[in-house]
């Protein structure tokens, strides 16, 4: 057995790593697919391709973040006897919406349920190009059943719609009253 080159295992030992960097810096570490070749029970896969995301709402902990799991590979790397090939398909800074509407959101949220939660979210929506251009940005999230998102079996319960709905609505007119 310790002559096996498994990338498989190599990809898995990766995915426990990043998962673990992101818990001790407070940032969002995913390996959200690990394709294996041949892909078959009966052979040890020779190819594993895993595709990460790192985020933090600090760029200089997401650059530290980045590093850290590029050690952790070349450590894997060696440990299991397979090669690694690095090909970022992105990187993206984080934005930071607008302060003043996030406290807003907040207190309208920990006013309709009794608490609020703050999100970090990854700079891929269509908010934070919005914020990018200077414009103030805030968003409101829902939560979906059984914590799954992005996904078909995602579902909200109405109640929770109508929640959002409110502080929504509720943004909206704060914000107009303080432009009249």
């Amino acid at each position: 057995m310790d002559q096996r080159r498994d990338a498989l295992s190599a990809a898995a030992r990766l995915a426990l790593a990043v998962r673990d960097l992101a818990r001790t810096s407070g940032g969002v570490g995913t390996v959200g697919r690990i394709d294996a070749e041949p892909g078959i029970p009966t052979a040890v896969a020779g190819v594993a391709t895993a595709l990460v995301d790192q985020r933090h709402v600090d760029a200089d902990t997401l650059r530290d973040l980045h590093e850290a799991a590029m050690e952790a590979g070349r450590t894997i790397v060696a440990d299991e006897h397979v090669e690694v090939d690095w090909s970022p398909l992105f990187r993206v800074s984080p934005i930071h919406f607008d302060a003043d509407m996030v406290a807003a959101a907040s207190a309208i949220v920990a006013d309709l349920q009794g608490h609020d939660v703050r999100l970090p979210s990854g700079p891929l929506h269509d908010a934070a190009r919005v914020a990018e251009a200077g414009i103030p940005t805030v968003m409101l999230f829902v939560r979906s059943k059984r914590g799954l998102s992005h996904t078909r079996e995602e579902d909200t319960d109405e109640a929770d719609l109508e929640l959002a709905l409110t502080a929504l609505e509720r943004m909206v007119r704060g914000e107009l009253e303080r432009r009249s």
